[in-house]
């Protein structure tokens, strides 16, 4: 949902370079596929990372204290805040300084080390003897040095912690004004006092969105013509070696990946990384054309590079979509879908990335235009609507063509499929309902919530494919020549060993991201995941990875 940022003075990892790497042993000669995927983890592990000077004591001052003023202001903000955009900036700051304060307070911790070994080194000063001046006051120097050090670790730590606290306080008050806006109930749609409001609004809420519009048109007119011919090259090339990226790895797979399941689903994975990679290229490089010369406000700047992470989400979802249908290639086709659906269904990966990135918008824009009440319930109805009829129209055109099936082959359905249809069905009449009741909140809430699910099932089933297909296919003997007639060996003991604990482990983020509404920024689901280490409350249950493992 994804785009992080990783500063090398802000990770004691990077702060000694790799100047070689690590020695590798291998007891039989690994096939050119195996020494491909080596050669990539190598490059990518093995560059040098250049890593910025330590920051000097006074600098550490000078962050700590500035951090400390800037925690203390969002806790005396964060009680009266109710605007969800302002906690959402004033958490992801909370946990800024709580990184920087973590990154400070180990980058210390060596320094500190130094200095006190240094003091040990001259010893305990000797009783009624005189040192030498240059070393009393060399022992002074270190002394002082030792509690300064000291006091800035210990703040730091401090800091990090009443960071977290304030990140955890903004979580819990953003939940409890999410709960009381999904039980809030408005004038509804097919009321006149909503439309008569909304006709007195709107031409405000216009004015602003033609203002945001003629700041991007001056912004694209104040970038050169050469600039904007250069990045329309580079989406061309972009699109182009999508194209060729593609074919080269479809022959590659069919010829060098060993035979099985894992060609399918190892293909699918570098499809939905490359329908990531594609658009969002795309909309970096329309993001530079637009703040070519950083002449975009704080907020439009900040709009546009989230739009490009949406985006590269929306490709994810789009690249999802067209990996499991695979109407182009059915022998490629992971899930037991007949191609007659695959076929029906072909357009539903393009609309539903587009969708997503539409969700946002109608979420996202009406905070920057600060629009009234009434534009952004009725933004948020349409989309939720749209994204009703989506679903609802795969839902039909999948009962027609069962219907079909059942009368050729004379089968009957299965009893959890039947069940599921049937929830959904249940979830969109009920958010239809509340829709036209006036929850548009929960209403919204709910169709969003069956769209999450679905991306994050068919994500799981994808992760959990490839991790038992890869294991049992570079690990497992039962695809070597011969292999069906040996004895288990440990290379296939380990296989399914391996395959069990990924797919455990793709069930558990799985459940982690279920539980989370659908929209939530990038940090909302890194601490999400956090809950994985210190365990997940599903109500009175309490599950913890370790004991599952």
């Amino acid at each position: 949902m994804l785009c992080c940022r990783l500063d090398a003075s802000h990770s004691p990892k990077n702060m000694t370079p790799i100047t070689h790497p690590l020695p590798l042993r291998a007891r039989r000669k690994p096939s050119s596929f195996a020494a491909l995927i080596a050669a990539l983890l190598l490059s990518l592990f093995l560059i040098p990372a250049f890593a910025a000077p330590p920051p000097t004591p006074a600098d550490t001052e000078t962050m700590l204290t500035a951090a400390r003023k800037q925690i203390d202001d969002i806790r005396k903000r964060v009680a009266d805040e109710t605007d969800d955009a302002a906690l959402l900036q004033q958490r992801a700051d909370a946990l800024d300084i709580q990184s920087k304060a973590d990154a400070a307070a180990e980058a210390l911790a060596p320094q500190l080390a130094s200095v006190a070994a240094k003091l040990s080194e001259f010893g305990t000063p000797p009783e009624g003897a005189k040192e030498a001046p240059d070393v009393a006051a060399q022992r002074a120097q270190l002394e002082k040095s030792n509690r300064a050090l000291d006091a800035q670790i210990k703040l730091a730590r401090l800091l990090s912690v009443d960071a977290g606290q304030a990140a955890e306080q903004i979580s819990a008050q953003r939940r409890t004004q999410f709960q009381a806006r999904l039980g809030e109930r408005r004038d509804s749609f097919l009321s006149d006092p909503f439309w008569t409001e909304f006709r007195e609004e709107f031409p405000r809420d216009l004015e602003r969105l033609e203002a945001l519009g003629d700041d991007l048109s001056a912004a694209v007119k104040q970038t050169p013509k050469w600039g904007w011919l250069l990045l329309s090259a580079a989406a061309l090339l972009a699109i182009a070696l999508r194209i060729w990226i593609g074919r080269i790895l479809l022959r590659l797979t069919a010829t060098r990946v060993p035979p099985g399941r894992l060609r399918r689903s190892f293909l699918a994975v570098t499809h939905v990384a490359l329908a990531v990679a594609t658009p969002g290229v795309i909309a970096l490089l329309i993001h530079i054309g637009l703040d070519w010369n950083s002449q975009l406000t704080d907020n439009t700047a900040s709009l546009l590079a989230n739009l490009v992470a949406t985006v590269c989400f929306g490709g994810y979802v789009s690249g999802l979509g067209y990996a499991l249908l695979s109407s182009n290639r059915p022998s490629w086709r992971l899930p037991p879908i007949s191609d007659i659906v695959a076929m029906r269904l072909r357009w539903l990966p393009g609309v539903l990335g587009v969708l997503v990135v539409m969700i946002w918008l109608a979420e996202r824009l009406p905070v920057l235009l600060n629009a009234s009440l009434t534009t952004t319930i009725t933004l948020t109805g349409i989309v939720a609507v749209m994204t009703m009829a989506m679903i609802g129209a795969v839902l039909a055109i999948s009962r027609r063509l069962r219907r079909q099936a059942m009368q050729e082959n004379d089968a009957s359905i299965p009893f959890w499929l039947s069940l599921l249809l049937t929830a959904i069905w249940t979830v969109l009449i009920l958010s239809l309902a509340s829709l036209l009741a006036g929850y548009v909140a929960f209403g919204s809430f709910l169709v969003k919530q069956v769209l999450w699910t679905l991306i994050v099932l068919a994500s799981a089933y994808l992760a959990s494919t490839i991790i038992e297909d890869g294991f049992g296919t570079l690990l497992g003997t039962s695809h070597r020549d011969g292999g069906e007639h040996e004895a288990p060996s440990m290379r296939d003991q380990a296989a399914v060993l391996l395959s069990g604990i990924g797919r455990v482990a793709v069930g558990l983020l799985a459940i982690t991201l279920l539980l989370a509404p659908f929209g939530e920024a990038p940090m909302d689901l890194l601490q999400r995941f956090d809950q994985l280490r210190k365990g997940l409350a599903i109500g009175e249950a309490q599950i913890r990875p370790g004991a599952v493992l």
